[in-house]
């Protein structure tokens, strides 16, 4: 049984805290609530846009370990549906950017006190503020995690310094964006909290945040800085390590109105007393901090390389230059025995070929009211091409290739070479070959209408690259297609 009498247990009262609700849509609400939680987490947290955890959008720094502390306000989110809690409670990450321009890290939003939220439907961005409590001497302008100073649940004054010493941490107000996605989400949930679902591979409404900024920050170096003017801490209640304090009495009944008394002698008028000195002038207030620049886009994925263009053909071998010279005449020699006189005919003038000149592959079509020439693309290989258009009915995230046309090609080397989709606003979208599947980065919408092109080698040309041939074939060639 707990000995709830015991001093080292939390008895910890809280002032004013409250739930933040964020309305959607479809009797959905998300609830933010900084809570001082006493039991831990599951480790780490993830988002993937698949249930195969392919394609990877937020995770950790450090998955294998629970980065939430007991005595710190970590700032929690749950979505209930209807009047059922959904999911829940799980704590909010805040990203920043990694070397992987396709991942980002994230962390929990802890040290968070009085947080007000508020959602934009139409851009689908959040709004936070928040107050937290960081170093003394820090006066810059990012929420830094080795510049928070958590104050604990206890013993206050020893952070806000006396007389003979300065203080340790000061308060001040952070802001951050935010949006709402879907994702696959795991980690993050505090055991005894979870709502419907349970599992760590949950398809859900997810928030996430950009790395907060300070938004003000007093400087408690500068000149004209006094113990009136320090901003103090930030708390959200106090700790007794003595027990609970007793509730307040009700307030007793007034007295009856005792009798009037007889009046009393007039007193002598008392002197005016001097008159009090002016009070110091205050302090002019300091030019307010410049306003955070706002997130820097996401950058749109690189498009796909175009195919070579054909090389042409090699060209005719030009004009025999002209005859040189004759030489000088040698001496006459010798004359030889006359030979026999010969018979026979003349024999024919010889004929040779003229080189070629190359051409494509042509093929001649109607176009208009004339005949037009339009010629094939080469490849130093065989391939085959397959265009795909599928209209979906609702959250498929994969394709089947047309199986004659797996059967056509070699295995192994059919690749997704384009891919569109007409709902635009849903944003970029991938896809890969997966078996004989083709799998989306994503699921697909009801009447949402994707086009692919897949490629392949032709079975049996796995190996043929650049083949030789002699002139002989490239005549025999240039002819059947002139």
């Amino acid at each position: 049984m707990t000995d709830w009498t015991s001093p080292d247990k939390y008895k910890f009262y809280h002032i004013s805290r409250h739930a933040e609700l964020v309305v959607l849509k479809d009797r959905d609400v998300m609830a933010f609530v900084a809570e001082c939680v006493s039991i831990d987490s599951t480790p780490g947290i993830a988002y993937f846009r698949d249930s195969d955890q392919t394609f990877l959008v937020y995770i950790v720094d450090n998955p294998d370990g629970i980065i939430t502390k007991k005595t710190e306000r970590v700032l929690l989110w749950a979505r209930l549906s209807g009047t059922e809690l959904v999911s829940g409670y799980r704590w909010v990450p805040y990203s920043y950017p990694t070397t992987n321009p396709d991942e980002y890290y994230c962390r929990p939003l802890r040290e968070v006190y009085a947080p007000r939220v508020t959602y934009d439907r139409t851009s689908n961005q959040l709004h936070l503020w928040f107050w937290t409590n960081v170093k003394a001497d820090y006066n810059g302008t990012l929420y830094d995690e080795d510049q928070l100073y958590p104050i604990g649940v206890s013993d206050y004054r020893q952070h806000v310094g006396d007389e003979e010493n300065p203080p340790k941490c000061k308060r001040v107000l952070c802001y951050a964006v935010g949006h709402i996605g879907h994702y696959y989400v795991y980690g993050g949930l505090f055991s005894g909290f979870e709502g419907i679902q349970r599992n760590n591979d949950e398809y859900d409404l997810c928030p996430i945040f950009t790395c907060p900024v300070i938004i003000t920050n007093m400087d408690l170096s500068g000149e004209g800085v006094s113990v009136e003017s320090y901003p103090g801490l930030i708390t959200d209640g106090w700790y007794d390590a003595g027990g609970f304090q007793g509730f307040q009495g009700f307030q007793g009944f007034q007295g009856f109105q005792g009798f009037q008394g007889f009046q009393g002698f007039q007193g002598q008028a008392g002197e005016q007393g001097p008159t009090g000195p002016q009070g110091q002038n205050g302090l002019p207030g300091g030019a307010g901090p410049q306003g955070p620049p706002g997130p820097t886009g996401w950058q749109g994925p690189t498009g796909y390389q175009g195919f070579q263009g054909v090389q042409g053909w090699t060209g005719c071998t030009g004009e025999t230059g002209p005859t040189g010279p004759t030489g000088c005449t040698g001496e006459t020699g010798p004359t030889g025995c006359t030979g026999p006189t010969g018979y026979g005919d003349t024999g024919p003038t010889g004929i040779g070929y003229q080189g070629f000149q190359g051409i494509g592959k042509p093929a001649i079509i109607p176009i208009g009211d004339k005949w037009r020439t339009l010629y094939c693309i080469e490849s130093p290989d065989v391939r085959f091409v397959d265009f795909m258009s599928y209209t979906a009915e609702g959250m498929e995230d994969k394709l089947r290739v047309d199986p004659l046309f797996v059967q056509a090609c070699e295995a192994n080397t059919l690749r997704v070479m384009s891919v569109s989709s007409t709902q635009l606003e849903r944003g970029w979208l991938g896809a890969k070959i997966i078996g004989d599947d083709i799998v989306f980065s994503r699921k697909l919408d009801k009447g949402e209408t994707v086009n692919v092109i897949v490629v392949g080698i032709r079975k049996g040309f796995k190996d043929v690259r650049f083949t030789e041939s002699t002139e002989a074939e490239a005549i025999r060639q240039m002819r059947k297609w002139m």
